[in-house]
């Protein structure tokens, strides 16, 4: 008797269900129901002050043998072994996956129980299992032999303390980490699932940013001018920004600042005028004269047309932080990654420098919730009037 995933229903589908009772068969989540309680747990962990950690562990070596396991005996196994407020399901990915979901544990309980889990599965061929935890602390885990940290989309948030479980009922991390089996795994693709961008948000952004930087280019000579005969150094600044999945790329600006602004930003730190790991400051002496004109006209940002067309960015969504700041994002605050970043979003078009930086990821998330045709074109409509009143962010 063979267990398959089933998309359309909240159980798991038998081919011969008279070998499988009722209770049993609810037993395994779908894709979306699984999700859907992972989704729970995030919310759930966000509001917590004590104990938000919560983990899921994934069997890869079991799910791609379908054809030849008896999932249904794994499903009890497992059951037997896991509380009655964890639960089963299959991951999306691709293959799909097996994976227990563990509400109000931390790292250490998590790594215990799935080092028992891999003995009690592997019968004749030993079972290898992952542990994600919410939230991540990336400062703490081994990186993996392929680990990019620019590229990574971890999740630094407050570390899960050694030795604590919050839930001791079975969780109980008493061994050390090292001799586990089981290895921690930074992958926040187990909590934040991409969006994919619609067809008519990817045509908007072609024919949008085509047109833009046809109907703009004597705006681009003048400021390119401009800069020059103003100060040293090139005409455009590329830094490296996390985009969506985490992806790193080099976002497009007019240079505003002295060549050396990077250079500085450390012995400016402590006149940061935003909380969290966002830096800014209203009066930056680092930004030149001709600079301070193209920011409040937002004419700096320009450029970014070219990551638009590029397929990295797209007009309107969740602006790109610089890798280092977004890296400090805490855990709920990085879901913002899930979708393309914009030129502009709610927080340009109705908030700014004035705006505290969780109110600002909060307005993010807001958009995601939102995201549609209508909605896009009345941010963009926003953004153009800030433009040409020079209300832009300096």
């Amino acid at each position: 008797m063979i267990i398959r995933p089933n998309q359309q229903s909240n159980s798991v589908r038998v081919e011969d269900s008279s070998l499988l009772t009722s209770s049993q068969a609810e037993k395994v989540l779908t894709i979306e129901a699984f999700r859907f309680e992972i989704e729970k747990e995030i919310s759930r962990s966000n509001r917590r002050q004590i104990g938000p950690e919560f983990a899921i562990i994934r069997f890869p070596d079991v799910s791609p043998a379908l054809s030849q396991v008896d999932l249904a005996a794994v499903v009890a196994r497992l059951r037997e072994r896991i509380r009655i407020s964890d639960s089963i399901g299959w991951l999306d990915s691709n293959p799909t996956e097996l994976a227990v979901l563990l509400p109000e544990t931390s790292e250490d309980g998590a790594l215990t129980l799935a080092n028992e889990l891999c003995v009690l599965l592997s019968d004749e061929n030993p079972i290898d299992s992952e542990v994600s935890m919410f939230p991540a602390d990336d400062s703490l885990r081994v990186p993996d032999v392929d680990d990019d940290d620019e590229g990574n989309m971890g999740s630094p948030m407050d570390a899960p303390k050694n030795g604590e479980s919050v839930s001791q009922e079975v969780h109980d991390g008493s061994q050390s980490n090292s001799s586990f089996a089981s290895r921690r795994v930074s992958d926040s693709s187990m909590f934040f699932r991409s969006s994919p961008t619609p067809w008519w948000k990817r045509t908007v952004d072609v024919v949008g940013a085509g047109g833009g930087l046809i109907a703009l280019s004597p705006v681009f000579l003048v400021a390119a001018i401009a800069i020059k005969a103003s100060s040293k150094g090139p005409v455009f600044f590329r830094q490296m920004r996390e985009g969506k999945d985490g992806k790193v790329f080099g976002i497009l600006k007019f240079r505003t600042m002295v060549v050396d602004a990077e250079a500085q930003q450390d012995s400016l730190r402590g006149q940061n005028e935003q909380d969290g790991p966002a830096f800014k400051i209203e009066n930056d002496p680092r930004i030149t004269a001709t600079g301070k004109y193209l920011r409040k006209s937002c004419v700096d940002e320009l450029p970014q047309l070219v990551n638009v067309l590029l397929g990295q960015m797209s007009l309107v969504g969740p602006r790109p932080l610089p890798v280092g700041e977004s890296h400090g994002c805490a855990a709920w605050q990085r879901a913002r990654l899930t979708v393309l970043p914009g030129l502009t979003c709610i927080w340009q078009a109705h908030g700014g420098r004035d705006v505290k930086f969780e109110e600002w990821m909060r307005m993010d998330l807001e958009y995601i919730k939102k995201r549609g045709f209508w909605f896009d074109t009345k941010l963009i409509v926003e953004t153009a009037l800030l433009a040409l009143l020079h209300r832009g962010s300096v």
